[in-house]
């Protein structure tokens, strides 16, 4: 658990593409706290598409929650 939360926490920023640029948001969490989360069913059809993935090369590996946590949402501007 250690390692998948600091990789989350070390990934902070995610980027989704605009029209001539691509519109960043970070996640700024004064506390970094996770536990584990139980998870009894997955379904994506994005990572089932065995188009883009053949099967048996995507599998599910742990789910982290964080809950009641100080944080902000800031923007990043791609240049």
């Amino acid at each position: 658990m250690d390692k998948a939360s600091a990789f989350f926490e070390d990934g902070d920023l995610g980027y989704s593409p605009n029209k001539r640029k691509f519109d960043g948001l970070r996640l700024k969490a004064y506390t970094w706290k996770v536990k584990p989360l139980d998870v009894s069913a997955v379904e994506s059809s994005f990572f089932e598409n065995e188009e883009i993935f053949p099967k048996g090369s995507v599998t599910f590996d742990n789910a982290l929650l964080m809950t009641n946590i100080e944080h902000e949402w800031k923007s990043e501007v791609s240049k």
